[in-house]
Parts: structure tokens; sequence; C-alpha cells
């Protein structure tokens, strides 16, 4: 009887650090700025003129509508896009046969 309250303040701990996680994602998307290509390309120019190229960092979303002269084609749908992400699972089976002394 006494495992069911351990239990349940072990998940209430779980859940408890969980929620803290979540809740700084949150706070990050709600605190990061909405700005634009342009801008950024400007800041980071300004960056690199004051101390070195590839020293720029920043958080920020990007809101608008993406326009290339040679946009790429997604892997699996074959449609035109700016950017994709495909992942490739394999699963196998294997046989292999194990001798002892015996």
């Amino acid at each position: 009887m006494i495992f069911i309250p351990i239990g349940l303040g072990i998940a209430a701990a779980v859940l408890f650090a969980l929620s803290r996680g979540q809740g700084k994602k949150a706070f990050d998307m709600l605190a990061t700025e909405t700005t634009n290509a342009a801008e950024l390309a400007t800041m980071a120019a300004d960056v690199a003129g004051e101390i070195g190229a590839g020293s720029f960092t920043r958080a920020a979303e990007l809101k608008g509508v993406v326009e290339c002269t040679n946009p790429l084609r997604s892997e699996m749908a074959g449609i035109p896009c700016a950017w994709y992400r495909s992942t490739v699972t394999r699963e196998y089976e294997e046989t292999y046969t194990e001798r002892d002394s015996e």
C-alpha cells in the first residue's frame, strides 16, 4: 500500500520537471522578436564589420514568402520548396549462430 503514494509522488515530480521545461520553451517563443530577412542581413553585416564574419547569432521569428529562382524539389513528394528534411529508418533482422564447447 505504501508504494502507491510513493509512485504518485515520483510521477508528480517528473511531471513538474517536464512542465517547467515546456514553460521555458513557451516563454522563449513569446519573447522572440519577429523580423524580416533584410533586417537580419543588415544586422549580420554590421556585426561582421565590427568584430568579424561568423560572429552574428540571434533567435528570430521570420514571416513572409520565400522566393527563389531555383527552388529545391522535395525528395518524396517532388514539390518545389526552400527547405526540407528527410530521414531514413532501417529495420532489419539478422540471423547468427553461437556455439559453445558442448
